[in-house]
């Protein structure tokens, strides 16, 4: 497999996310070529400090290395300049400039469903129906292999040997959770299926890179349901992520006083399209149209899963914000204050910009 001509394009997606940013907005006017020399010339460029225990620091030649290795593994590379990138991820704030996948990228509609990994019968059943209901009508199920009720969106695609692309927060040579394999097996030995990543193969996946990998989650779809989450988990990132982006937003109902629901309740509260039937869905989506629907299902549960709780429990989130109340100030001033690790709080401030809740102003962090 030649990933040649994505050589440019990998060693951009490899610089710290702060410099991406810097041209993401000229994709359209700029060859690679031209935004790598305009990073060079005003950077010391060094990729992502996360990437470091797999690759050299100096992007080319860690793009080099990641070329060399998908091309060993059969590792499809699509950069943001390819024809075949997705178009609706295309538009997001902040677009990966390469995608890893497992087969060649196709532009097609697609459609998300996530929620709670501590899923019940009743979720299940209503993630796989959704599933199965909008394969039939053609769409490529999006979810994140997580367990739960990604996985039985995945299922619901899969059982009817339909489209669904698994995104992945780490690189897809590196399936993540374990417990999911026979999913990622699946997935792969499926014609019409694929596993997705913006991060490069041998990457472990980060607290971080579940935020990053919820806007991939939305950024490649037309709409998203939320099946069934809690107010702080990750479903809810990628709810936000579904409105900054001007994505389609449903919502399925539950239990007014059932706390594992109080995501989804707290979004329909906020003005969330409530799904009772599957052409709640389609009836929101232009072109599309269903002239059978389905029985509404309500479900509950009670938990909460571990890894959401990981996602919120970084206490350096609530450090650095306090610090940007007092006015704006450099990364670097930040790791000396708090006496924390420069590559500990650049990855805090990634998350925190994904997030939108802070901005970069040059060098400056400003508290948005």
């Amino acid at each position: 497999m030649n990933n040649s001509l994505n050589f440019l394009p990998v060693a951009l997606s490899l610089l710290p996310h702060s410099i991406q940013q810097k041209v993401i907005d000229k994709i359209d006017q700029f060859t690679p070529s031209q935004l790598y020399k305009m990073l060079e010339e005003k950077n010391e460029l060094s990729i992502q400090g996360f990437f470091k225990n797999n690759y050299p620091s100096n992007p080319l030649e860690a793009a080099e290395k990641v070329i060399n290795i998908c091309n060993k593994n059969d590792i499809v590379i699509t950069n943001i300049w390819n024809e075949n990138y997705p178009s609706l991820l295309r538009e997001i704030s902040s677009p990966p400039f390469v995608l890893y996948s497992d087969k060649p990228i196709i532009d097609q509609k697609m459609f998300s469903i996530v929620g709670t990994r501590n899923s019940d019968t009743n979720s299940n059943f209503i993630s796989n129906k959704i599933s199965s209901e909008m394969s039939k009508l053609g769409f490529s199920i999006v979810s994140g292999m997580a367990m739960g009720i990604d996985r039985h969106a995945h299922v619901g695609a899969l059982d009817l040997d339909s489209s669904t692309i698994a995104v992945l927060p780490s690189g897809i040579d590196l399936p993540y959770p374990k417990n999911n394999i026979d999913i990622y097996n699946k997935i792969k030995k499926s014609k019409n299926s694929m596993v997705v990543s913006e991060y490069p193969p041998g990457i472990l996946p980060q607290k971080w890179s579940f935020v990053g990998r919820n806007r991939l989650i939305s950024g490649l779809s037309v709409g998203t349901v939320i099946v069934k989450a809690k107010v702080k988990s990750g479903a809810m990132i990628t709810a936000r992520h579904t409105i900054e982006q001007n994505r389609e937003l449903f919502v399925c109902p539950g239990n007014s006083f059932d706390d594992s629901y109080s995501g989804c309740n707290k979004l329909i509260k906020d003005g969330a399209k409530l799904v009772h039937v599957i052409d709640d869905i389609i009836s929101e989506l232009p072109n599309y149209s269903i002239s059978e629907i389905v029985q509404p299902c309500l479900f509950e549960d009670t938990s909460e899963d571990e890894d959401t709780k990981k996602i919120f429990a970084n206490d350096l989130d609530d450090l650095i914000i306090n610090i940007l109340k007092k006015g704006s100030i450099e990364s670097d001033a930040i790791s000396r204050k708090l006496k924390r690790d420069i590559n500990e709080i650049n990855e805090t401030v990634m998350i925190l910009e994904l997030s939108n809740k802070i901005r970069r102003d040059g060098n400056l962090l400003i508290l948005i």
